[in-house]
C-alpha cells in the first residue's frame, strides 16, 4: 500500500511538474514579446532622433537645399555627399517606420504621414536619384512592399518644391489636432 501511495505522490508530482513547466514557458513568451515590443519603440525612437539630426541638417543648410532643387548640376562634390547623406538618412528613417506599421507599432494613419513626406524629401533631383539607385535594393531584399510604397508616394507628389512641405506641415498639423 505504502508503493501504491508513492506511485499516486509521483503521478501528482509530475502533473504538478508539467503545469509548472507551462506556466514558465507562458511567462517566459509573454516576456519575450513584451522585450521585442520595447525593442521595436526604441528603434522608432532612434529612428526619430536621427531624423530629428536630419531636419536640423535641412534647417541650418537651406541653401544647399535650395540649390539641390534649383541648380542640381552646380553642386560640388562635398555637397553632393552631404546631401546624400542626408538623403540616406531620410531613406532608413522610412524603412524603420514601414517595419513598425507592418509590425502593429504604428498606425497606417502615422505610416501614411510618413511616406507623404518621401516626396518632400527624395523628390528633389539628388533625393530622386538616391532613391532610384536604392529601389533595386530594396526589391533585391525582400523588401518590395516598402520599394513599391514609397515609388507610390513619389507617383503622386505633386511640383512645387518648399511649398510641398509647408502644405504637409499644415495638412498634417490640421489632422493632428482634429
Amino acid at each position: 500500500m505504502n508503493r501504491e501511495k508513492l506511485k499516486q505522490f509521483a503521478l501528482i508530482s509530475e502533473i504538478v511538474g508539467g503545469i509548472a513547466v507551462l506556466v514558465t514557458l507562458v511567462f517566459l513568451i509573454l516576456q519575450i514579446s513584451e522585450n521585442t515590443n520595447a525593442i521595436r519603440l526604441q528603434t522608432l525612437g532612434d529612428a526619430r532622433a536621427r531624423l530629428d539630426e536630419a531636419y536640423f541638417f535641412k534647417m541650418n543648410n537651406s541653401e544647399l537645399i535650395a540649390k539641390s532643387y534649383s541648380e542640381p548640376e552646380n553642386l560640388s562634390d562635398e555637397e553632393l555627399i552631404e546631401l546624400a547623406n542626408l538623403w540616406i538618412v531620410f531613406e532608413s528613417v522610412l524603412l524603420t517606420y514601414w517595419d513598425a506599421y507592418q509590425s502593429g507599432i504604428i498606425s497606417e494613419v502615422d505610416w501614411n504621414r510618413w511616406a507623404r513626406s518621401a516626396p518632400g524629401m527624395l523628390g528633389e533631383p539628388v533625393g530622386r536619384s538616391i532613391w532610384e539607385a536604392s529601389y533595386p535594393t530594396y526589391s533585391n531584399r525582400n523588401r518590395q512592399d516598402f520599394a513599391d510604397a514609397i515609388d507610390a508616394a513619389m507617383r503622386d507628389m505633386p511640383n512645387g518644391g518648399d511649398n510641398f512641405w509647408i502644405e504637409q506641415i499644415k495638412e498634417t498639423t490640421n489632422e493632428y489636432f482634429r
